[in-house]
């Protein structure tokens, strides 16, 4: 008995509970991608199971610091770090079983007392003769648990059972064959653009002005439809034409013929065409699901069945979680019954009355910064009456509610918040997130933990690095030389330092702009030995030489055999008909547009991005691109773009839109210092906005930090450098030279000169933008490439391997940064950003992501080892792999106490934000799978048959696996609340399969090697 105990509570029995956890949580967030959020909820977070897990994970957890007795003072840190998991789970759990949460919707000039559930309840109501019972059960159905509810009631003594026998998400009522129906048809108008329209027998619709009837003695009616059993007609008073679909061949029709309508057809009526879809002979009114893309809106409906004494009857209830249901009442014999199916209405001791909402939006653009409730607390039992303003990280606290500013109505009368109440649940959960920092920070510093262990074992096999000379960092940059179809550099250079306001409101110089353009247009950076300016203006001065250039990458052999081109790029007459008078790709685009997200392919989502680089270029030859002319009375203080300009003020001569077309006209002539002075008109003109613009300080360190345009070059140079460094210390492993330690002291501080020009470019990027460059995907990658080397200059003095490594995982960061699939823009923030709560967040997760990434690669180093292990080497190898794994050990701990603290960092600034700390959004299930799998990668050595260098090193190597699935693959694929955070979809190239593949040899044969000499197994436990 007492052995089964111990089991419950030792590390293999904790090992067990958190591969199952990884396990379902992953499944889960696999549910939610394809089903839905509802569908995850059913199916695993809100199941009973889920919760006896977790509730074995903190009896384990709770059993060990008994057993082990880790309360006592040596092992402080581990207590109190094993203690605020308990908490966090016990905060959870008083969160998940007492609190409530909801939405308040309140027009402007009325006031609300009650708050919609989030969750969805099915209400019950009996009656019979003098007798009511009435019950209310939370309940949650999809498609793949629709069948799951089932409620036994009893009124007087007759038992009731009703249970679910279907599920219809976003039911929308649609009429579809059915005996004993009437006829309906269902036709597809063309004017233009696509509209399907449905006619039931005896009704009338408007088609693009013309009304259609069908069996109808309307008078209006031009084209009249009629049926004859299976087949449908119709007639119409003038003359109409039918043509086969893919063939050339018409049929004419005089007026008043009876046209015989079939699939497959295409009718022309005057100015109307028509297709038809679907006749039904008999039809009726069925419940299906909306079309995908379609369903925002519509309820779901419910299909009961009800039984009673012996009777059975059947009913269709509809609502939806987040709205309250509609009451559907019927009777069976004797029994009336009333069922509902939505959210409750829950009443609050007090209300909040909205006195204005308003969105404020960034200067010219319909983004918005904010969006601001100005409410008024009502609460007659204590006597208050007070002002109170709600926005994104504002927060109103009343009486342990919280009100969150959510969302808005569309008119902008109306305002959304979130509602919650857990002040318990709160308070415990942040008393263990406190528990959990101190007791990091104890565990990285105590004497007694097994992270000073590592320290002091890994610093006897030290040999430390000493001083060298500096050598300076090569920034080489291209000669760039003026050419017929561009001005000369220096001019361009000029008109780059303007002003410009982008479409999302952003004031930015036209340097900027320019790079935007150029990297939209071309995928590239720069464009043959042009600078973005000279191609920004060269395409305003010289627009037919510039769309005979082949500014456009055509990967696609279908758009290539389409305009005739099979070379790699295309100019912009390729694209269009020889005559001139169309678009070459505007069926296809048309096709790709009208398809849903989900239902394109890789040709339509190809040509959907070459039509937006062309029209790119089409709006920077016109102009519109160029909001560069502040206009007085515009709304939202909007600049004028170019032909706005020119339109306001035609006559004028002093006019801002003369100056620029005069300023095109004399480079045009080469004319460059009247040109000039047309600049420095434009430039005083912006000036007279100042209020409205950036320090001129800004502008010129945006345009140095353009022009320099280092992350690549560090990139470069990481990779270089780190190369070089790994095939030094792979030398000083095996032979000791002094020439050797100094060439690679020598670059390690030339690494470090380039990590303190990564800061600096990190500094003026955020300096830039106004905000922590921690916002998207590129920002996020260049501040793991910064984390990563200094994980690898921190830990230098341990090995010099880690500094090689981090050099190089850092390059490939940068690459992965400047990738087509990224957006290298500074942006302006989205409202639920601006918080510095997502500034810790981000900086403590990537720190984290950087540390576990140089423990990832000196896993795979020492896998690398291990594979070339044999009797003769083993004494070397295996002090080297020793090493190797004690230093792997120091970076994944620090690694996993900054991806843990990060973790629940973002729960508060998710409870800061929207009202609650933890939701289960893919985002945040990947980035705790991540924590889980690296904590029991960390307890591996306790666990019997994984303590060994080999498993300790193949599993924080794949380890790493979580963390790109948590930024990747979750970013790109699963989607979720995180989603602003992303770029565009990428696919997996080819070669990264053959990668996995050779990895796994190479994991192979290390563990034959390693089996062979069993020396090796117990290193690093």
């Amino acid at each position: 008995m007492l052995k089964r105990i111990s089991f419950l509570f030792s590390m293999s029995f904790m090992g067990v509970l958190l591969i199952i956890l990884i396990g379902i949580l992953a499944l889960a967030t696999l549910i939610e991608s394809r089903y839905g959020t509802e569908t995850a909820w059913a199916l695993i977070y809100g199941t009973h199971l889920f919760e006896i897990l977790l509730l074995l994970i903190g009896i384990n957890v709770v059993g060990a610091v008994v057993l082990f007795r880790s309360y006592r003072r040596p092992k402080i840190s581990v207590f109190l770090f094993h203690l605020s998991f308990v908490l966090i789970l016990a905060g959870a759990g008083i969160t998940r079983f007492i609190s409530s949460e909801g939405m308040m919707h309140i027009r402007e000039g009325e006031s609300a007392s009650s708050m919609i559930s989030d969750d969805a309840w099915m209400k019950v109501d009996l009656r019979s003769g003098d007798q009511a019972v009435a019950g209310i059960r939370n309940t949650r159905l999809t498609e793949l648990t629709g069948r799951s509810y089932r409620s036994r009631m009893r009124i007087g003594k007759e038992r009731v059972v009703i249970r679910s026998t279907g599920f219809i998400p976003n039911a929308v009522e649609q009429m579809v064959p059915m005996p004993g129906g009437e006829p309906f048809v269902q036709l597809i108008a063309l004017s233009g653009r696509q509209v399907p329209v449905g006619i039931p027998s005896g009704e009338t619709r408007n088609l693009f002005g013309m009304e259609v009837s069908l069996n109808a003695q309307d008078p209006m009616a031009m084209l009249r439809l009629f049926s004859e059993g299976e087949r449908l007609y119709g007639t119409v008073p003038f003359s109409a034409t039918a043509m086969k679909m893919g063939e050339s061949a018409v049929v004419s029709y005089e007026p008043f013929d009876t046209i015989p309508f079939e699939q497959g057809m295409l009718y022309a009526f005057g100015h109307l065409r028509l297709a038809l879809q679907a006749f039904y002979p008999s039809a009726k009114p069925r419940l299906t699901r909306a079309p995908d893309g379609q369903g925002m809106g519509y309820p779901d409906a419910v299909e009961l069945e009800i039984a009673y004494r012996g009777m059975v009857a059947r009913q269709v209830v509809t609502g939806s979680s987040g709205a309250t249901g509609n009451p559907v009442t019927g009777r069976i014999g004797d029994l009336e019954y009333t069922i509902t199916y939505g959210s409750r209405e829950i009443p609050l001791p007090f209300k909040l009355a909205l006195q204005d909402f308003r969105v404020e939006r960034y200067p010219g653009s319909n983004s918005p910064s904010s969006f601001i409730s100005e409410v008024t607390l009502l609460d007659g039992e204590m006597g208050i009456e007070e002002d109170c303003r709600i926005y994104m990280n504002n927060v109103l606290k009343h009486r342990g509610y919280r009100f969150y500013q959510s969302s808005y109505d569309t008119d902008e009368m109306g305002t959304i918040l979130s509602v919650n109440k857990d002040r318990w649940g709160t308070g415990v959960t942040y008393a263990g997130y406190f528990l959990l920092m101190a007791g990091m920070v104890l565990a990285l510093f105590n004497r007694g933990t097994r992270f000073q262990s590592l320290v002091r074992n890994a610093s006897g096999a030290l040999r430390r690095t000493a001083a060298a000379s500096l050598l300076l960092l090569a920034l080489p940059g291209a000669a760039l030389t003026a050419q017929p179809i561009a001005p000369p550099k220096d001019i361009a250079s000029q008109f780059g330092t303007l002003w410009v306001q982008g479409k999302e409101g952003r004031f930015k110089p036209v340097n900027t702009l320019s790079g935007e353009v150029v990297r939209k247009i071309t995928g590239k950076s720069k464009y043959r030995d042009y600078t973005p300016d000279q191609v920004l203006l060269g395409m305003l001065l010289y627009p037919e030489e510039w769309r005979e250039e082949p500014l456009f990458k055509v990967d696609q052999p279908e758009i290539r055999n389409m305009i005739g081109y099979m070379g790699k790029r295309a100019c912009f007459y390729d694209f269009i008909e020889p005559s001139g008078s169309g678009y070459l790709l505007s069926d296809i685009v048309d096709r790709a547009y009208s398809k849903p997200v989900a239902a394109r392919d890789d040709l339509d989502k190809e040509v959907i991005k070459l039509d937006d680089r062309i029209n790119a270029m089409i709006l920077l030859q016109t102009g519109e691109l160029l909001r560069i002319f502040p206009a007085a009375e515009t709304e939202n203080n909007r600049w004028n773009a170019v032909p706005e300009a020119l339109a306001a003020e035609p006559e004028a001569h002093d006019s801002a839109g003369n100056a620029f077309m005069s300023l095109l006209l004399h480079i045009h002539e080469g004319d460059y210092s009247a040109a000039t002075e047309h600049l420095n008109r434009l430039k005083d003109y912006q000036s007279r906005h100042a209020s409205l613009l950036p320090a001129e300080g800004k502008k010129r360190m945006e345009i140095l930090y353009n022009r320099i345009n280092i992350f690549p070059r560090l990139s470069r140079f990481y990779g270089i450098f780190g190369l070089l460094l790994l095939v030094l210390q792979f030398i000083r492993t095996f032979r000791v030279s002094k020439l050797v330690d100094y060439l690679f002291r020598v670059g390690v501080i030339h690494l470090a000169v380039a990590f303190g020009l990564h800061t600096l470019a990190f500094i003026a990027r955020w300096y830039i933008s106004g905000h922590a460059p921690l916002s998207n995907g590129y920002e996020s990658m260049i501040f793991v490439s910064w984390v990563t080397l200094l994980a690898g200059l921190f830990f230098v003095r341990w090995s010099g391997f880690a500094m090689g490594l981090t050099a190089v995982l850092g390059s490939l960061s940068l690459v992965v940064a400047h990738m087509s699939w990224m957006n290298p823009e500074i942006t302006n923030l989205v409202p639920v950003l601006k918080s510095v709560w997502l500034t810790i967040h981000v900086t403590v997760v990537m720190a984290g992501y950087g540390f576990l990434g140089l423990a990832s690669l000196l896993g795979l180093t020492g896998l690398v080892f291990l594979a070339v292990l044999n009797e003769a080497n083993h004494v070397k190898i295996s002090g080297v792999v020793e090493h190797l794994t004690r230093v792997n050990q120091m970076a994944l701990i620090i690694g996993l106490y900054f991806m843990t603290a990060g973790v629940f960092l973002g729960g508060v600034w998710a409870n800061e934000s929207w009202g609650r700390y933890w939701g289960w959004d893919p985002k945040e299930t990947w980035a705790l799978i991540t924590v889980l799998v690296y904590a029991f990668v960390a307890h591996m050595r306790h666990i019997p048959g994984l303590r060994g260098a080999y498993a300790y090193n193949l599993a924080s190597f794949f380890g790493y696996g979580s963390v790109l699935m948590t930024y990747f693959g979750v970013n790109y694929f699963l989607g979720g609340i995180h989603s602003y955070a992303t770029g565009s979809p990428f696919a997996f190239p080819w070669y990264s399969y053959a990668i996995l593949a050779i990895l796994a040899g190479l994991s192979i044969v290390a563990w034959y090697r390693q089996k062979r000499v069993p020396d090796i197994k117990e290193i690093g436990s």
